[in-house]
């Protein structure tokens, strides 16, 4: 279903508090460094409400298809799929230099 517009409700923003995005965003961080990724990943979370965020998944090549989460993510952002793709090899070729 995930593949198949209009199958399933992908909600964003996240339904979470100012505490667990500043959580997730500070666990984010976090993981991306201890990885040593680069470019871009996608972290997907479960959020327990007595435990916090827990990690479901890293994904260190996230897809790029209009029914994928990274470009969803991203225009939510403010960032148009064309600016997605120029950060990504922006960040290619400064680890390149």
């Amino acid at each position: 279903a995930k593949y198949t517009p209009g199958m399933t409700d992908f909600i964003l923003p996240a339904r979470l508090s100012e505490q667990e995005k500043r959580r997730v965003n500070e666990l984010t961080i976090t993981l991306f460094e201890l990885f040593n990724c680069h470019g871009m990943a996608r972290f997907d979370y479960r959020v327990c409400p007595k435990r916090g965020p827990l990690l479901l998944e890293l994904n260190s090549i996230p897809g790029l298809t209009n029914t994928s989460d990274l470009p969803a993510q991203a225009k939510e952002y403010g960032l148009s799929f064309d600016g997605l793709i120029e950060h990504i090899l922006n960040s290619a070729f400064t680890r390149m230099l």
